[in-house]
């Protein structure tokens, strides 16, 4: 099984989220469908204002994100 290092990039209250996924510390693979999370478009949603502080979980053989959303 190869160990999966998952970078993040941004700061809080960022409207986008950006990764890379490297299967090495000196060997990264740029995610090519950056950003990865963006903010909703709709007026009141919960994350329209801004999304953050994504973590990415291995759960039962798939990864999972989690983030913070402001509305």
């Amino acid at each position: 099984m190869k160990k999966i290092r998952i970078i993040r990039y941004g700061v809080l209250m960022a409207a986008f989220i950006y990764g890379s996924v490297g299967f090495s510390q000196l060997n990264f693979v740029k995610y090519g469908n950056n950003p990865v999370l963006t903010r909703h478009t709709v007026f009141g949603a919960w994350d329209a204002i801004a999304v953050s502080d994504p973590q990415v979980l291995w759960v039962n053989d798939t990864l999972r994100m989690w983030y913070t959303g402001v509305g």
